[in-house]
């Protein structure tokens, strides 16, 4: 029968504590799964929940953009994010903005983590002020500081698509270190510290369309360059 809530995440040694006190606090019929990528959509096709919590990296630095392509594929499922380790503001906006309204955190304080679930629970949208000001004044687009190569755009939409380094490396037949590499050029590129801050900032200023940024499991391949990437 269709329902019940869903929780995703790696972090294995939390999810009988997940189960225990959503529970405890009125969600019915929970259920954990570390699956990722298809194998989770496969797991919603057959549980059919009405809720999912997804912990807020479990696809690495693109978590927000899979949580905002499930609810694409899935248009009529709740999502809430959520950590209860580090979980910077930051990273609720990029949430946001793919479709995910809910967004909890324990390192926010138990009182406040438990508001947060009760809103959930009664249906209701649930963001912490401080985080609601984040959003109000994410107006700004950055801009590339030069050109990239044609290489450096396929390692960049193979990161947006949630691969790994070394995944990367074996779809592009590159080394490791040859990956890092183009990874680094591309951190001065976009003004970025790190590879979650390069995917936020290449989704937010929609560097890929919707077809070329999907879901890659199984046969792996390169996905097709965007018109704009210079040679």
């Amino acid at each position: 029968m269709p329902g019940g809530t869903l929780i995703v995440s790696r972090a294995k040694n939390i999810l009988p504590f997940w189960r225990y006190y959503l529970k405890i606090v009125g969600f019915q019929n929970v259920v954990v799964t570390s699956e990722e990528k298809d194998s989770l959509v496969r797991v919603i096709n057959d549980m059919k929940p009405r809720l999912v919590f997804i912990e807020s990296c479990f696809y690495e630095a693109a978590t927000p953009y899979m949580t905002g392509r499930l609810l694409r594929d899935f248009p009529k499922l709740r999502i809430a994010a959520f950590s209860v380790g580090e979980f910077p503001d930051d990273l609720a906006v990029w949430f946001y903005f793919h479709g995910v309204k809910n967004y909890i955190n324990f390192r926010d304080g138990m009182c406040e983590f438990k508001r947060g679930i009760q809103k959930i629970l009664l249906g209701e949208e649930f963001r912490s002020k401080k985080v609601q000001r984040r959003i109000d004044l994410r107006t700004e687009i950055p801009k590339p500081a030069y050109s990239f190569t044609n290489r450096q755009m396929e390692v960049l939409l193979l990161l947006c698509n949630g691969f790994t380094t070394d995944e990367v490396g074996d779809v592009l037949h590159i080394s490791r270190r040859t990956v890092e590499t183009h990874k680094t050029d591309l951190y001065a590129v976009f003004h970025v510290r790190n590879e979650r801050e390069l995917i936020r900032v290449s989704y937010y200023m929609d560097l890929f369309k919707k077809d070329e940024l999907c879901f890659y499991g199984g046969k792996w391949e390169v996905p097709p360059l965007p018109e704009s990437a210079t040679a």
